[in-house]
């Protein structure tokens, strides 16, 4: 309720009822149950079952409650693919909606706009921690409101030769009309992980009219964030009116481990480089 005292219902009951039945011993771990996909703490547990209890929450940010990476928006995604076509497809117009960073301040202006968050609550309700596949570069970085047309990640080519045969192909596609007030970045093509194999031929990119080959700003045409020691994707004969980027880190080369940013938690299950989309 407003008082942020627990207000139930005939399911969350229920789990609360489970998970402290599971807590208390009272319904024993097995494979039939699958009692380890339970995810409600201690804390959880006892401020429902206490109706005087007051929440005090603890946020972790970047992720969502099944534990995935929070990507933003993606219009056309292939993650894990060998010799696939992207090819021959039109997004225009594409205005998304999602809000400021958690804990910033515009994030806060819009709880205090509808008088829901008083200001003495605000240093609770600020991310505790960060989901562990997010940035190593800066651990901290949220994601929610990114816009990427096509975006592709650890994909490679059908053959085991570089070059055109076999290759998977990003080509003659048109994007135009992207927008997202609390970006990081606007990308229409979005080429991550360890990926090879990859022509990116014909395509037409115009993210927005008033965004040119400024490299301060969010727009980026095409990107191509290498993994791998190669030169191993193809561009041409395309048409970006905002800049392409090809970023080559060192330390990002296959089998360099990488040590973690202060804000990152102290496990790195992505140890080549964290998740694809961890760094915007």
């Amino acid at each position: 309720d407003n008082e942020r005292h627990y207000i139930g219902n005939v399911v969350t009951d229920a789990q609360i009822m489970v998970a402290k039945a599971i807590r208390d011993g009272v319904i024993e771990g097995n494979n039939i149950l699958q009692t380890g996909a339970n995810t409600i703490g201690t804390g959880m547990i006892d401020w429902a079952m206490n109706p005087l209890s007051v929440l005090d929450p603890h946020f972790r940010c970047n992720g969502d409650s099944m534990h995935h990476v929070i990507k933003g928006s993606i219009m056309i995604r292939v993650d894990d693919t060998r010799g696939f076509t992207i090819n021959d497809n039109t997004i225009n117009t594409a205005s998304i909606l999602s809000g400021p960073p958690s804990s910033s301040e515009e994030y806060f202006s819009l709880f205090e706009s509808k008088k829901s968050l008083p200001n003495s609550n605000q240093a609770s309700w600020t991310c505790e921690s960060y989901h562990l596949g997010a940035s190593i570069e800066d651990g901290t970085e949220q994601q929610l409101a990114n816009v990427r047309g096509i975006s592709v990640a650890a994909v490679s080519s059908l053959g085991t030769k570089k070059g055109k045969a076999g290759a998977s192909t990003i080509s003659d596609n048109v994007l135009t009309g992207f927008e997202s007030a609390y970006a990081n970045v606007i990308v229409g093509i979005d080429i991550q992980g360890l990926s090879e194999g990859v022509i990116v031929s014909g395509n037409y990119v115009n993210l927005d009219e008033n965004a040119g080959l400024e490299r301060n700003d969010q727009f980026i045409a095409c990107r191509v964030r290498e993994f791998a020691s190669d030169n191993n994707v193809i561009r041409s004969n395309n048409q970006f009116v905002q800049e392409e980027r090809w970023e080559e880190f060192e330390e990002r080369r296959l089998g360099t481990k990488r040590t973690l940013s202060e804000n990152h938690p102290p496990v790195n299950e992505w140890e080549y480089g964290g998740c694809p989309y961890g760094r915007a």
